[in-house]
């Protein structure tokens, strides 16, 4: 049982007790009252440690799927510029290939060599990131020019899948105090979702206040 003292103090015991009887009328009662506190504190203490130490493991448990899902997805991303630079780079040393057909095949593979560079950057900051020596530095970041750099970056994809793309500034500052690489980055793996998962229509980016 748990009990409060006059000073209002929380105590816990065990009671063994029994009734006394006489002429079958309880008469009162006998038994001993056993401070627990400690124990109890102790009882506590385990299953707030056995609780931590579940939640840690189901977080270890989570972090392997994630980690397994990211390499397999990462696996797969890097076989795509990979058979893209293969591929074009067969057909640029075909001597049926036209002029026109060069510039085009070549420029595909440049844009896949880019991806290709880009899927190593993000192994890097991954591996950083797992051993803790990921560095923010924050500077000030001109919005406008890296919604012209990324515009430029994206102007073949969007040329493929036929679909619109615009970079909007409606906040009355051009300049954010934040981290560039960190920053881009972001904008770069939500723009690629955008067209991955965009068949028709357009993608807006924009900066509000």
């Amino acid at each position: 049982v748990e009990l409060i003292t006059k000073k209002g103090n929380h105590r816990w015991a065990r009671t063994i007790g029994k009734a006394n009887y006489l002429n079958g009328k309880v008469v009162g009662i006998s038994g001993t009252i056993q401070n627990t506190t400690e124990q109890k504190k102790v009882e506590e203490e385990i299953k707030k440690r056995n609780k931590e130490l579940f939640e840690a493991k189901e977080k270890a448990e989570e972090s392997d799927l994630l980690k397994s899902a990211f390499l397999a997805n990462m696996s797969h991303e890097i076989r795509t510029p990979m058979n893209g630079i293969m591929g074009f780079t067969d057909l640029l040393e075909d001597p049926d290939t036209s002029q026109d057909e060069r510039k085009r095949y070549t420029s595909i593979v440049r844009s896949s060599g880019e991806r290709l560079l880009e899927l190593m950057n993000n192994l890097i900051d991954y591996s950083k990131s797992e051993a803790g020596q990921m560095m923010v530095s924050k500077t000030n970041v001109d919005i406008t020019e890296i919604f012209d750099r990324l515009d430029g970056m994206f102007h073949r994809e969007i040329e493929i899948k036929k679909i619109d793309l615009t970079f909007h500034n409606e906040s009355q500052q051009r300049l954010v105090f934040t981290d560039l690489n960190f920053f881009e980055s972001i904008l770069i793996n939500l723009i690629k979702n955008a067209i991955k998962f965009t068949d028709q229509g357009f993608i807006k980016v924009n900066c509000k206040n």
